[in-house]
């Protein structure tokens, strides 16, 4: 996996850096449900679950519907249980609702997994949303308890991925990224140009998730035998809205060393003059008598 130059923001002023590449927030920045969201970060928002409902925001052509998905080997779900969406009370700031996806992995048996996710063009299935105007996508999330698995895969599925887009013939290998949750809520930048498919499967392998051609988002857990408890909120588009937190961190310039200083050069030195007292040494020939083997 390329280095991960993402930034993230804890959003309740931890003094705790998750990692050397992470950045700290500032306490005041925390509420970001406020009306203070420019109309383009309005328009770029995917879902902050405020609405109560099992749908996306509609706007910009999105609409789609949120699900859960598992594995029929033991992997159970439960929250949401059911088929239909639920969001959950909470959040950071002035939010009053989030998505919460609990549930417990299978021991053992084969391809383990469970998710949380939506489509995004609201034509529904198989049409192709156009994000290509955006750089990536960020959110806010932590842990839902302690004790469960602190790493899920984000996948972003486009129509070289999904069999919707009638491309691949070995399907599902989503461009993604792991992201490791933090226990507190904490944003997550996550841009298009880091993501990659994972080694070794899947047809076609294109060089990058096709920003013109997005089919879907979700968070999955892969893990066997273990608890996952995951508690996301704002879900957003980032790049086309000057986003402070969207920005990339600059990579610290190396420095140069300066020229060494110029040299004089050395004056010539006068050819020395021929001894005359030294005999000049004799050319030895071969021995003759020496026979080579």
């Amino acid at each position: 996996m390329k280095t991960l130059s993402k930034v993230i923001i804890a959003l309740l002023g931890s003094s705790m850096a998750i990692s050397c590449s992470y950045m700290q927030p500032k306490a005041e920045n925390a509420n970001e449900n406020a009306p203070s969201l420019s109309k383009c970060e309005q328009n770029a928002t995917i879902d902050d679950f405020d609405d109560a409902d099992a749908q996306i925001k509609v706007v910009e052509g999105r609409g789609e519907y949120i699900y859960t998905y598992a594995d029929a080997l033991g992997t159970s779900i439960e929250f949401p249980s059911g088929d239909d969406f639920r969001p959950y009370p909470g959040g950071v700031g002035a939010s009053k609702f989030i998505a919460r996806f609990r549930g417990y992995t299978a021991k053992s048996g084969g391809d383990i997994f469970a998710g949380i996710g939506f489509g995004l063009a609201s034509g529904g299935a198989g049409t192709p949303y156009d994000a290509s105007k955006y750089t990536g996508v960020s959110f806010i999330a932590k842990r839902g308890s302690t004790d469960s698995a602190a790493v899920v895969r984000l996948n972003i599925a486009d129509v070289n991925t999904d069999p919707e887009g009638k491309v691949c013939t070995e399907c599902y290998n989503h461009f993604g990224t792991p992201i490791k949750l933090a226990d507190q809520w904490t944003r997550y930048v996550i841009f298009f140009d880091e993501l990659e498919q994972r080694a070794g499967w899947g047809n076609p392998r294109p060089a990058s998730v096709d920003t013109s051609g997005l089919l879907g988002m979700s968070w999955q857990y892969a893990i066997p035998n273990s608890k996952f408890d995951l508690e996301i909120d704002d879900i957003r588009f980032i790049g086309a809205c000057n986003e402070e937190y969207a920005k990339r961190a600059e990579e610290p310039k190396a420095e140069v060393a300066p020229p060494p200083p110029a040299v004089e050069p050395a004056q010539a030195l006068s050819p020395a003059q021929a001894p005359t007292d030294i005999e000049p040494i004799e050319e030895i020939g071969p021995d003759n008598e020496t026979t080579v083997q």
